[in-house]
């Protein structure tokens, strides 16, 4: 008998050791590359929950104008598409590279793409060969560069296709990704100076970094206050311009 309580204590004992962390390793690799999977439903819960009031926000700020065109990398499930296809005359790109994302958000804006106003592409932001150069007035993502393999090459090709005078809004979460000690293998970039400094290095200029603290989890064109905010939704907004000739 004895023998067995000990084997049953040694699982239990590794159970509540590892299981936590083979939970955090497959949600990591979702956040990254979400699947339809158990893990992944979990990410994508996650990025409504926690980034989904900051997208909302930060599309605000980039001040969308009738007749352009906004990029969005790292879409997940789209809800930064739709809340930009609420300004009118505005035109999005969103990318992705996971090919369930693509298709959820795709489904949730088949009334426009049909219309010719959103197109939802499976893509990488270090390869954006489906479009030409100077194409795009506004760039945007969140929590996204953590996972380029070359940060500096990624923003090449994202100011490739930018027009001159384009903003790009990056929206990050350094410090928080430090605190939950994320793995390596999954966020590349987990540093804000190395960030600043590569977006200098390609050329982009009138680089600003703003802390954003939100005041209402209910953000974006449908804006109430009230909402409970949790500090995981709070975000750095870092703008960067693409220089005029």
């Amino acid at each position: 008998m004895r023998g067995c309580w000990t084997i049953s204590s040694v699982l239990v004992v590794l159970v509540a050791v590892f299981l936590p962390r083979i939970y955090k390793i497959h949600v990591e690799r979702n956040l990254s590359y979400p699947t339809d999977s158990i893990f992944g439903w979990f990410a994508v819960q996650t990025m409504v929950q926690y980034n989904s009031p900051g997208v909302l926000d930060a599309i605000e700020k980039l001040a969308l104008k009738e007749n352009s065109t906004l990029l969005e990398l790292c879409i997940g499930p789209g809800y930064g598409v739709q809340e930009a296809l609420r300004y009118k005359g505005v035109k999005v790109i969103g990318v992705d590279v996971s090919p369930d994302m693509v298709k959820m958000a795709s489904e949730a804006v088949q009334g426009a793409i049909d219309e010719g106003r959103a197109s939802v592409v499976l893509g990488d932001a270090r390869n954006l060969t489906f479009l030409g150069d100077e194409q795009v007035d506004k760039v945007f993502h969140m929590n996204c560069c953590y996972f380029w393999d070359n940060v500096e090459d990624t923003l090449k090709e994202i100011l490739r296709v930018m027009k001159p005078g384009g903003v790009m809004l990056s929206g990050v979460k350094f410090e928080q990704l430090q605190q939950w000690d994320a793995h390596p293998a999954f966020f590349k970039m987990r540093d804000e100076k190395i960030f600043l400094k590569a977006l200098k290095a390609v050329g982009f200029k009138k680089i600003t970094v703003k802390k954003v603290r939100l005041g209402s989890s209910c953000t974006g064109t449908k804006a109430m206050s009230g909402c409970p905010v949790h500090e995981g939704m709070h975000y750095t907004a870092i703008f960067a311009e693409k220089p005029e000739r």
